[in-house]
């Protein structure tokens, strides 16, 4: 269940429940929070861009920790969504949000990463939504064939953060 500032403004969206900083609309967690959350910063930092010219980046990983780090180098730069697998992704996604690109991490429980890949690839609404792959896993096989099934790219963890995010630009723009 992502969170975000609907309108004009300068909040960071995040999950709430993910614990990844950022200045929410309400500053306050989902009730359910399961999570131990971050502060969450009270004041709008002046130098971030206002979130319509920003690029929206959804991070699909089941490791929380993962998902901090690429929050903690992409948020100044890219509007960033978290979900902690797949499906919750999917019906992110199907309630109408549509990021300019998605990372996903392969080895996921309840759906692997290179299945979402599938779905979101012969989906008539995703298709066009670049998405990198995250992977412990350095095969040559497994990185072409990823390639082939349409990852935009596919990136081996553990991953330089700026490589990765001029990895992204080149992307995204």
């Amino acid at each position: 269940h992502g969170v975000s500032g609907s309108g004009a403004g300068n909040d960071t969206v995040c999950n709430a429940r993910s614990g990844i900083p950022g200045k929410l609309k309400n500053n306050r967690p989902e009730p359910d929070n399961e999570h131990a959350t971050l502060p969450v910063p009270e004041k709008p930092d002046d130098n971030e861009p206002p979130n319509m010219n920003r690029k929206k980046v959804l991070i699909v990983d089941d490791k929380e920790q993962i998902a901090k780090i690429l929050f903690a180098y992409l948020h100044q730069d890219y509007e960033c969504f978290y979900m902690q697998n797949p499906p919750q992704a999917i019906e992110w996604l199907s309630r109408g949000n549509m990021p300019d690109l998605i990372i996903s991490d392969i080895r996921m429980p309840e759906m692997r990463g290179d299945e979402f890949l599938y779905y979101l690839k012969h989906n008539e609404l995703f298709r066009n939504i670049p998405v990198v792959m995250l992977s412990s896993e350095d095969s040559t096989t497994e990185r072409i064939r990823l390639l082939e099934e349409g990852a935009e790219d596919y990136i081996v963890k553990p991953f330089n953060p700026m490589e990765l995010k001029v990895r992204i630009k080149k992307i995204v723009g």
